[in-house]
């Protein structure tokens, strides 16, 4: 010990404050490390030095503080290592390959090295001399066998198991690639098994056989990621959702007034288009917590419940946009009473012409010998990443799949990514050997490069061998070599990557038409993901087959004409366990701001693929072959891919006459196969390579030309407005037909019953229109003129698109109103649609007297109770009338949840009588403590804060700020008041006239006349209709406009509110929440405006509120003190946690 201080003293005495020697306490503390982990003095010494250069002090001085700080940093580095290796040889992962320790490569002491036993090092393998292959099909080596740069394969040939991947312990050894089981078998179903698939040619094609051309605009995939901003983005959103209901309108023929919003209270059936969504952030969709998101253009980006327990089936998921036909009576949900089916794309067609030079093409060029035979069909091979299994980097599966287009001489090769997977466990750790290209420059050593030496090689053996096959790489969010790793998908760059020129890369997701075949691809495992978030009831005797996942997945995004429906996509730790560290996968990764980058173009794509982990399948979905190829590499075992003949187009002499576009059907059959492509597609097993298995594909559209089944002018894809245009133009069209036919129906004379055949009437029956028979009006018996037809003239619609959600009728006389209703609710109504009571305290309370009344005529039906059977059969419809009125302020509603509440806490064993009393006692309580004390409370406060020579600003009248002047004058207090209005209503000149009564000096102005008044004002007083959660007021529209001038000319704004006005709602605007009134309203008799709806393109809009912001307001007056506007969340919280 005495020799180890001695060294000790010696290395780190030039680390002391003093220069000397080490203190003692410093000593025992390096002492510790030493003996802790086994550590000698030089090492120690090492340490300290890296210790202070990664503290960026490198003149530090050896302390008690600092020697303690470098033992943690000691400890802390050993226990990340440790941990590091532990999940190397755990068994909750698939074991890695370790770097080279030595020349034995015994790297944990436990192989009895042999003579025998094989060296792996990089550094001693002979470099292998590179072979030219031979345009034969026989290979020199194997057609599985991976180029030489490969991790060390000695642990999994030792048998000692390190890394098991499946949990169950050490003892599993993965099996080489070569020996794997059932390599070749075809797996799954098989479509369009009675086609026979051809033999391979002889030898490979002097010219390639495709046409390949991108239908997407890649392009617009090299955008920016996360620069959007939020609003930008929700934009986006929006956008999807009102450009649906544009296609739903023109598909199902409806009318603009069909439309509205499902979060509007009505009683009228509406059809409401918005996203489906769940009401919590972290929940799981169910039928309890569904919701319909609506656009701000048509529902204000409202989300209300949905009611779909009564249907008979339903397909929903998160983030679908869909069309629903129901009604909200309530105002708290829509009850959906039919889904309403979505427009499809059109399907892709093609002329004559261009099929013919697509069947040239198949034969091999203008110089094929062969003119008058059938071409050979075309050979598709599919797979998908990843392309090597956990435990190693040798990318057997890449090289067997290659070698099988290389055997077959493939036409089109397609791979989607993962290629190098960040999700690996090797590349995670980065506990790899690096290639021996690599070896003499380690640190400069990118992602590009290891894809260029591991995954490179594959693809030039393969073009070498057989140089016309076209090869597609579609990358993945998971590449390790992108550097856009947001979902939509720019195409990873290519020249450092050393691809043969037979290589494309494409964008992720990406259109592209092989010939006349129109395909879609996405690497994204989208079907994985909505079979986690979907719900679904099946429909009783509906097709089998429409109940399947393989048919109800794909089809989700046929319906909604995206690679990506879902929104938002699932928690990346409920994704399948990856073999990293965490085991977190890296999820889906979408940039929202552009998503619309994700839809289908134009037409329905014949092939669909994408790749899942659920079960590799093949199904005909809407005219679409499906094809989930599955994964070439699974985490310890081979895995699946698929192979697609697709047999040349063929016309009859009618079809190639005429010349018109060709579209093909999805499925072949022995009548339509004259004109369409016969596809035959395989999705193989791959417990090993994949291997040849047959498999129908929908038949491919025929031809050149891509164009949807009803083509615009210019071949594009019609825009919202043009969607919107051309269904106002097919209506009118359909209207002036009707009028015609019903002019010629009343002039003609109905023709004469044939002989012995008696009509329908004479029989003794009504006359039954037959199914699907035009109905007409007959003209009247007897009648020898027909009647003029009379036009009535188109009305102009009045509503300002802004505000159109907010547009609601009113109910205005007793006639309208149900059974239901109570007459005092009747004449409460009435008062408040016309404004003989208006102010929200005004309306709670008489509100509140008149449910007082509907609760003490009330009585109890036999078998029911008065908890169970009052608020659904009795309260609810005397709401809804109030409502249709006028809309409810939001001290209403929260007295109507209490009312609720309290009813709710009724015991059920009590009596009637006593029921009734403890509900109207409540009421009285309620209004007595929430409205009368409250209001006293706050004019007391107020009244106390004004003084001798004060000149108090008012805006329109509100109920408290009179009682707090009143209060003020009645206290002796001497001051002005200047009351400013505005029109309509002009409340102002009521709150002027009494305070004039009782003595108090008042000015009056009308609100342009603000700006001049508020130079001699010292407090600006304003009521309040709700205080929001931000802390905004919502007030009488002209409120914003009179604190903004007080705050530019420095007047302090006080804001007089009840706490029963409080708000749990967010208003960032006045758009979004508002009440519309007449417009009739702002109208002058004989004044310029009186003929206002005659006049075109001329509007009006009468809103009723609008929404100060907080930093105008230095104060809130309340019962429960005076506060700053940031506080009304919390003492709204207080305040429900108190009821």
């Amino acid at each position: 010990m005495a020799e180890n201080d001695s060294e000790l003293n010696d290395l780190f005495s030039s680390a002391t404050a003093s220069g000397g020697l080490v203190e003692a306490d410093v000593l025992t503390e390096l002492q510790s490390i030493m003996r802790l982990h086994s550590i000698p003095p030089q090492e120690l010494f090492y340490k300290w030095e890296s210790y202070s250069i990664k503290m960026g002090q490198d003149d530090m001085k050896l302390d008690i503080d600092t020697v303690r700080a470098l033992k943690q940093n000691v400890q802390d580095g050993l226990e990340k290592e440790n941990r590091k290796n532990k999940a190397h040889v755990s068994n909750k992962r698939v074991g890695v390959t370790p770097r080279n320790v030595g020349n034995n490569n015994d790297v944990f002491g436990m192989l009895d090295l042999t003579p025998n036993t094989p060296r792996s090092a990089m550094s001693s393998r002979p470099k292998r001399k590179p072979v030219t292959p031979s345009i034969s099909r026989v290979k020199a080596e194997p057609a599985s066998s991976p180029p030489d740069f490969k991790t060390s394969n000695n642990l999994k040939e030792a048998g000692t198991g390190v890394g098991s991947g499946d949990g169950t312990g050490s003892s599993y050894a993965p099996t080489s690639f070569n020996d794997r089981p059932h390599a070749g078998q075809t797996f799954g179903k098989v479509l369009n098994a009675h086609l026979e698939v051809a033999e391979p040619p002889i030898a490979p094609y002097s010219e390639s056989r495709i046409k390949l051309t991108a239908n997407s605009d890649m392009k617009k995939l090299s955008y920016k990621t996360m620069a959007m901003k939020s609003s930008e983005a929700s934009e986006i959103l929006d956008d999807r959702i009102d450009e649906f209901m544009l296609l739903v309108q023109a598909h199902h023929n409806l009318e603009d007034s069909d439309f509205g919003s499902a979060a509007s209270q009505s009683t009228n059936e509406i059809v409401a288009v918005g996203r489906i969504a769940c009401d919590s952030a972290e929940g799981k969709l169910n039928p309890s917590s569904i919701v319909l998101e609506t656009s701000r253009r048509m529902g204000a980006g409202l989300r209300i419940p949905l009611k779909i327990d009564k249907m008979r089936g339903f397909k929903f998921f998160p983030g679908q946009i869909v069309a629903l036909k129901g009604m909200n009576a309530s105002g708290e949900d829509f009850t959906v009473s039919e889904i309403l089916e979505p427009p499809l794309l059109g399907v892709a067609a093609s002329t004559p012409a261009g099929l013919d030079e697509h069947v040239q093409r198949l034969r091999g060029g203008p110089d094929a010998m062969d003119e008058d035979s059938d071409p050979a069909p075309l050979n598709i091979i599919i797979g998908s990443g990843p392309f090597t299994a956990d435990d190693n980097l040798n990318f057997e599966p890449l090289h067997a799949i290659c070698s099988q287009a290389a055997d077959t001489y493939a036409d089109v090769l397609i791979l989607t990514g993962p290629f190098l997977d960040i999700d690996h466990p090797l590349i995670a750790s980065g506990d790899f050997d690096l290639p021996e290209e690599l070896l003499s420059d380690p640190d400069s050593a990118a992602m590009t490069a290891i894809f260029k030496y591991l995954i490179t090689p594959a693809f030039t053996q393969l073009t070498s061998t057989h140089p016309r096959i076209t090869i597609l790489l579609i990358p993945s969010v998971k590449d390790a070599t992108n550097k856009h790793a947001a979902w939509p998908q720019e195409p990873f760059p290519k020249k450092d990557l050393g691809l043969p020129k037979a290589v494309r890369i494409v964008g992720n997701p990406m259109t592209i038409a092989l010939n006349e075949i129109v395909m879609g691809i996405s690497a994204q495992d989208v079907l994985y993901e909505l079979l986690h978030e979907e719900i679904h009831k099946d429909i009783v005797g509906g097709k089998p087959e429409d109940n399947t996942i393989y048919a109800r997945l794909p089809k989700y995004l046929i319906e909604q004409r995206h690679f990506f429906p879902l929104f938002p996509p699932v928690q990346r730790t409920q994704l399948p366990k990856t073999g990293t560290e965490d085991g977190i996968s890296v999820g889906a990764m979408l940039d929202t701001g552009f998503l619309k980058l994700g839809e289908m173009i134009n037409v329905r794509p014949d092939v669909l693929v994408v790749p899942s982990s659920l079960t590799p399948f093949a199904e005909v979905v809407e005219s679409v072959l499906v094809i989930n190829p599955g994964y070439l590499s699974k985490r310890r075992a081979a895995g699946t891919y698929a192979k697609l003949t697709v047999y040349p187009a063929s016309m009859t002499e009618q079809e190639r006459t005429q010349g018109t576009m060709t579209a093909m059907s999805a499925e072949e059959s022995p009548a339509a196969a004259s004109s369409a492509n016969t596809v035959k597609s395989k999705t193989d097993s791959t417990n090993s390579t994949p291997s040849s298995a047959q498999t129908k594909a929908p038949s491919a559209k025929p031809g050149n030309v891509k164009e949807p089944a009803t083509p615009t002018p210019d071949g594009g894809k019609l825009s919202a407005a043009e969607l919107k245009k051309r269904a106002k133009d097919e209506k009118a069209a359909r209207r002036a037909a009707a009028v015609q036919s019903k002019a010629g129906t009343e002039n003609a004379t109905p023709p004469p019953a044939a002989a012995g055949q008696k009509s329908d009437a004479a029989k003794g029956g009504k006359a039954q229109p037959k199914k699907g028979a035009e109905v007409r009006n007959l003209p009247v018996r007897g009648s020898t003129k027909s009647s003029p037809v009379i036009e009535l003239p188109k009305v102009e619609d009045k509503t300002v698109d802004l505000f159109r959600h907010l547009y609601k009728p009113r109910t205005t006389s007793i006639a309208e109103a149900g059974k239901d209703v109570h007459p005092a609710v009747l004449a409460l109504g009435l008062q408040m649609s016309n404004y003989t009571i208006c102010g929200s305290c005004a309306r709670l309370v008489a509100t509140l007297q008149a449910f007082k009344r509907v609760v003490e005529s009330y009585k109890t039906p036999v078998g029911a109770s008065l908890t169970r059977h009052f608020i659904p059969h009795v309260l609810s419809p005397q709401i809804e009338y109030l409502a249709s009125c006028r809309p409810l302020s939001v001290s209403m509603g929260n007295a109507i949840r209490w009312l609720k509440l309290e009813i709710s806490k009724i015991d059920p064993d009590l009596s009637e009588t006593d029921a009734k009393e403890n509900v109207c006692d409540a009421i009285d309580v309620f209004m007595r403590e929430r409205i009368t004390f409250a209001d006293k409370v706050i004019a007391d406060t107020t009244a106390e804060k004004i003084r001798d020579g004060d000149v108090i600003m008012t805006y329109a009248k509100s109920s408290l700020v009179q009682k707090a002047l009143v209060r003020a004058h009645e206290m002796g207090k001497k001051f002005r008041v200047i009351v400013v209005d505005s029109r309509p209503l002009r409340e102002g000149k009521h709150l002027a006239s009494a305070l004039v009564t009782l003595g108090i000096e008042v000015k009056y102005c009308l609100i342009h006349g603000l700006s001049h008044n508020i130079q001699d004002v010292t407090k600006v007083l304003l009521g309040a209709h709700a205080m929001m959660t931000n802390g905004r007021l919502y007030s009488r529209v002209g409120t914003a406009l009179v604190a903004m001038e007080a705050s530019e000319a420095d007047k302090p704004v006080i804001v007089l509110c009840e706490t029963i006005k409080f708000s749990d709602r967010v208003a960032l605007d006045s758009i979004v929440h508002n009440e519309i009134a007449p417009a009739n309203e702002l109208v002058i008799a004989g004044g310029p405006l009186e003929n206002w709806m005659d006049v075109k393109k001329l509007q009006l809009c009468n809103p009723m509120y609008d929404v100060t912001p907080a930093e105008y307001i230095q104060m809130i007056v309340t019962e429960s003190g005076n506060i700053p506007t940031t506080s009304v969340p919390v003492l709204h919280r207080l305040g429900n946690e108190a009821q």
